[in-house]
């Protein structure tokens, strides 16, 4: 249990990292009558305009993506019986990344930002390391 909160905690603490780097969230500092107090504030149209914009890159990418496929199904239907089963095993691994980055992206799209932040900055990040992650040049291995 408790290495499951610990790595919580570290996600929370990546999140926020994250959300400060971009500028979603500012900790100000105040000094009144002796007193220090510390207040965060939170740039909601920032972070959804960042959001806006990862929405956005993320569909050209899923778009390439499935270029990417198509390109690589007429390749497999014209190879030879040697190259087929490699062309078809990069297919069906390109197709489960871009299963698991359109549902990233489909729970990015519901989630409200402004109630939600730490698991629309993590959706961000694993979309966004997802779709890196996928080779969509043109072209073809």
């Amino acid at each position: 249990m408790m290495k499951f909160l610990g790595f919580l905690f570290l996600v929370a603490l990546g999140v926020a990292g994250y959300g400060y780097w971009k500028g979603w969230f500012e900790v100000t500092k105040s000094d009144a009558q002796g007193k220090t107090s510390y207040g965060v504030t939170i740039d909601n149209d920032k972070m959804s305009n960042d959001l806006d914009a990862m929405t956005k890159w993320a569909h050209e990418k899923l778009d390439a993506l499935d270029q990417k496929i198509d390109e690589l199904r007429n390749k497999a239907a014209k190879a030879s019986n040697e190259t087929k089963p490699e062309l078809e095993r990069q297919i069906r691994a390109l197709e489960a990344q871009r299963g698991e980055a359109k549902e990233s992206l489909q729970e990015l799209e519901k989630s409200d930002v402004q109630k939600d932040e730490a698991k629309a900055g993590a959706l961000h990040k694993k979309l966004q390391q997802t779709l890196t992650d996928t080779p969509v040049e043109k072209g073809g291995n």
